[in-house]
């Protein structure tokens, strides 16, 4: 099920990248703040948190963005992004779930987005839970330049938060060479952030991720097993990126 908001013609000539994000999630470690309202359509500054984030990837340049719900709060999507900027094309996919117990998972609903918008652009994905104080636009012309798949990643000085993250370790390039999720013990200090900028080759890696039966909710164990297929890069993004993952790190913004 899907609905197309605002279609606008893109011309061929100029680069092509689409947008995913992933707003299917429950929400569960938010209870009861999410119980009736998706963490991507609570209020930051007086305004959906998804908007804000719509903005900040039309502001970088990209046409067409998907956003990928589950059923039990497709219809919320719906109306909220029913007269968003007419010069984007918007599709809203339903994962077709009614149920936390039936959840994809965060990489489930990612391939399953994929397959549903097709491999033959690049593609950014990004949590519908992000807060961002800076643009997408560097990270974007950064991996437009390159072609290479790109991960944002941010220094994190508090070892505790750490631990709760994705933790990259670079070499002197900014290529990722390693690749832990939530590690006990954090090989450095880069935390690695639910914003990828993937080829088509990383595309087409997804589903074999998931057909080899490795965990599909930890959405940052995508980018270990990737570091096996192809090469990742590390952009380290200036400003702040939070993750809208607690009752407590919401309260705080």
């Amino acid at each position: 099920m899907s609905d197309i908001i605002g279609l606008v013609a893109i011309n061929p000539r100029r680069y092509r990248m689409k947008a995913l994000v992933l707003c299917a999630g429950y929400g569960k470690r938010m209870y009861p703040i999410t119980l009736s309202t998706p963490k991507p359509l609570l209020p930051v500054n007086g305004r959906p948190l998804l908007l804000n984030l719509l903005d900040n990837i039309a502001g970088a340049g990209i046409r067409e963005i998907s956003i990928i719900s589950n059923q039990t709060h497709y219809r919320e999507y719906a109306r909220l992004l029913e007269n968003y900027r007419s010069d984007i094309r918007l599709d809203i996919i339903s994962n077709g779930v009614e149920s936390p117990d039936d959840a994809l998972g965060a990489i489930g609903d990612m391939a399953f987005a994929i397959n549903r918008i097709g491999k033959d652009d690049d593609m950014l994905i990004i949590a519908g839970d992000s807060h961002l104080s800076f643009s997408l636009s560097g990270f974007i012309e950064s991996f437009r330049k390159t072609g290479l798949c790109s991960v944002i990643v941010q220094k994190v000085d508090d070892l505790e938060y750490l631990k709760r993250l994705g933790v990259a370790e670079l070499d002197s390039t900014s290529r990722i060479i390693g690749f832990e999720e939530k590690p006990q013990q954090p090989k450095s200090d880069m935390a690695a952030y639910a914003a990828y900028a993937f080829n088509k080759e990383a595309l087409s890696h997804i589903d074999s991720y998931l057909e080899h039966g490795n965990h599909k909710d930890a959405l940052g164990k995508i980018i270990g097993w990737l570091l096996q297929k192809t090469t990742v890069m590390g952009y380290v993004a200036e400003g702040k990126f939070i993750d809208i993952g607690t009752p407590e790190t919401y309260k705080s913004l």
